[in-house]
C-alpha cells in the first residue's frame, strides 16, 4: 500500500493509525465480490444459463428456491413476544429510577460480609457467597428486596 511518491497511501495511515510501523495482518483473508458471490451461489444451484433461465419465471422461482428452508412458528411465540417486552419494562423501570437519581443496588451492597466472606440471607438466615447469595436473596426474600429496592426484584 505505496502511493507514486514511495510513501504509505492514506488508506494504510488510517487503517494502522494506532500501530505505527506495522505491517498488514497476516491471514486478514480476502472478501469476495458481490459477483463472485453471485457466481458462487448459481454454482452451488447448478444453474448454467441464468439468463435463459429468467426468462421462465415460474423455473427461475423453482431453481432458486429449491434449497430454502421454512421453519414452522414457534409454538410459544406470544409467551416469548411477552417475555421480551416484560423485560423491556423492567429496563426501562430500571433507567426512570437512575434519572431520578434512586438507582437499584445489588444484593452484595446492601448486606454485610460476616469474618469468612460470606453473606446472611436476611430471611433464612443461611450464609451464602457473593456469586449465590444474590439469586437466593431474589427468591426467598422477596420483601426485602422490595423494600431494600435491589435490582430484579418486582
Amino acid at each position: 500500500m505505496v502511493n507514486v511518491q514511495n510513501e504509505p497511501s492514506l488508506l494504510k495511515k488510517v487503517i494502522f493509525s494506532y500501530f505505527p510501523n506495522a505491517k498488514r495482518p497476516p491471514n486478514a483473508g480476502t472478501r469476495k465480490r458481490w459477483e463472485k458471490k453471485i457466481m458462487e451461489d448459481l454454482e452451488k444451484f447448478g444453474i448454467k444459463n441464468w439468463r435463459r433461465d429468467t426468462l421462465n419465471r415460474d423455473l427461475w422461482r423453482d431453481l432458486i428456491n429449491a434449497q430454502v428452508q421454512s421453519k414452522p412458528v414457534h409454538p410459544q411465540l406470544k409467551q416469548l413476544v411477552k417475555n421480551y417486552k416484560d423485560k423491556a419494562d423492567e429496563r426501562r423501570a430500571i433507567q426512570t429510577q437512575i434519572g431520578q437519581g434512586n438507582p437499584p443496588k445489588k444484593v452484595i451492597e446492601v448486606l454485610v460480609k460476616n469474618m469468612n466472606g460470606l453473606y446472611t440471607c436476611p430471611n433464612c438466615n443461611r450464609a451464602f457467597k457473593p456469586q449465590e447469595i444474590t439469586g437466593h436473596a431474589r427468591t426467598c426474600a422477596k420483601k426485602w428486596c422490595k423494600k431494600n429496592n435491589i435490582i430484579g426484584c418486582k
